[in-house]
């Protein structure tokens, strides 16, 4: 590869991108990332990234300057040093409920917990994402009120309504209530608006409407184009070593 060249990968271990948006908004999203310059490499993994050179499971390799690495969610180590049963991942297993299973006075929720999905099929777990975490913080509470009060708790569940994904400026896809899928700019705007309604605060959720808007309307803020040329100098700079004080 000659040196000025820019080469963009997607390098995916399992057979298609995007799984939870379904077959078909994957394979879509796939063929507009390939008219975009991106070399989409399915059931492949990654065997070495040292010193920014990149190499795959298949022999191709090169190097990289810029390296995103999306691996997952996993639970903390450390929970296997309480004694707490944990399912076949390392996550804390819990009832519906969110207590402990076998522990009616301990709880769990979030990435760490293993919860069942009672809106899914039969076996399901919630997923370790923040649209179950925020839900389950206000029902473990809840419960924990329920417990000292006598009360009997109350199971949690929670009903996917979609999901969303932005591909850039103008681009995405989504999927609502499990049936209707968007993609292209409905699915962009879709994104915008259900990422807007989650920022906290009144305040800030119009300070950022009204920056979208704008920035929708006027032409892109030239003063900030040259970070596009250098973008490590700035995190470069705030990780070097501070200048003794003389």
């Amino acid at each position: 590869m000659a040196p000025d060249a820019i080469a963009r990968w997607l390098v995916e271990a399992v057979g298609r991108i995007l799984p939870e948006m379904g077959a078909d908004l994957g394979v879509w999203t796939m063929e507009k990332l390939q008219a975009r310059g991106v070399e989409v490499y399915l059931e492949t993994s990654m065997e070495s990234c040292v010193d920014q050179h990149v190499v795959l499971a298949n022999g191709v390799a090169t190097d990289a300057s810029t390296i995103v690495w999306t691996g997952g969610v996993r639970p903390n180590p450390a929970l296997a040093h309480f004694g707490l049963p944990l399912g076949p991942r390392g996550h804390v297993d819990t009832l519906p409920t969110l207590q402990v299973r076998g522990l009616d006075q301990v709880w769990a929720a979030g990435d760490n917990a293993q919860v069942p999905d009672l809106a899914g099929e039969e076996g399901a777990w919630c997923p370790p994402n923040a649209q179950h975490a925020v839900r389950q913080a206000p029902v473990l509470a809840d419960n924990v009120l329920a417990a000292l009060r006598g009360r009997a708790p109350e199971e949690y569940r929670h009903k996917n309504l979609g999901a969303v994904a932005g591909l850039g400026l103008h681009k995405g896809v989504a999927i609502l209530f499990g049936k209707v899928r968007l993609k292209g700019r409905p699915a962009w705007w879709f994104h915008r608006l259900y990422h807007g309604s989650r920022v906290p605060t009144l305040n800030r959720k119009i300070r950022v409407f009204v920056d979208w808007i704008l920035a929708s309307l006027l032409k892109r803020e030239t003063v900030g184009l040259i970070e596009l040329e250098h973008p490590r100098d700035p995190f470069t700079e705030a990780a070097a070593p501070s200048r003794s004080r003389t």
